[in-house]
């Protein structure tokens, strides 16, 4: 069975797939509604992100975009979601960098 590599870059938020089993991954993120932005941590202080995109399923990725403050060892978490409104999101105590956010809402069976 082949497999397919994935490279992952976080501080800049992209990622690299490559193996025989491309097509079939494209086709897949193909097939899900997303929403991007961007939020700016307050070290371990809730901060509220107004999305709308957000929805029961939804999957909310945050990857680094610049540092600010003492980034943890750990991405920040997402504490609550609120369909169709937003998330809430924490980093870690001294953590001021700017997030990118990606919402994947799965449109399909995976």
């Amino acid at each position: 069975m082949a497999t397919a590599k994935l490279h992952n870059y976080p501080t800049t938020g992209f990622a690299l797939i490559e193996g025989n089993q491309l097509n079939k991954m494209v086709s897949v993120v193909n097939s899900l509604n997303q929403s991007f932005g961007t939020f700016t941590a307050n070290s371990n202080i809730a901060v509220t992100v107004a999305d709308t995109n957000v929805g029961p399923n939804s999957i909310i990725i945050p990857t680094l975009k610049t540092v600010g403050g003492t980034v943890g060892a750990s991405v920040p978490a997402v504490k609550t979601i609120t369909v169709g409104v937003g998330f809430t999101i924490t980093a870690l105590a001294s953590d001021t960098s700017v997030y990118n956010y990606m919402i994947i809402n799965p449109t399909l069976s995976l």
